[in-house]
């Protein structure tokens, strides 16, 4: 099985945070960070395998946006 890392940012550009998990991820989805936070997936942008130790990246807001 296989695992998927990301790295988080927000709407602004804030560096948040990164995290890996099971499977991948798509927006609209509330993911958990490493340091607890719950957060709402808003758009994903997938990194070609290989070329990054990410899957992608991820833009992310607070669960009610």
């Amino acid at each position: 099985m296989g695992c998927f890392g990301y790295r988080f940012f927000e709407a602004d550009g804030t560096d948040v945070g990164e995290a890996d998990y099971p499977s991948t991820v798509q927006p609209g989805e509330s993911i958990w960070t490493r340091d607890g936070n719950e957060l709402r997936v808003l758009d994903v942008v997938e990194l070609e395998e290989g070329r990054s130790p990410y899957a992608g990246f991820l833009l992310v807001g607070p669960l009610d946006e």
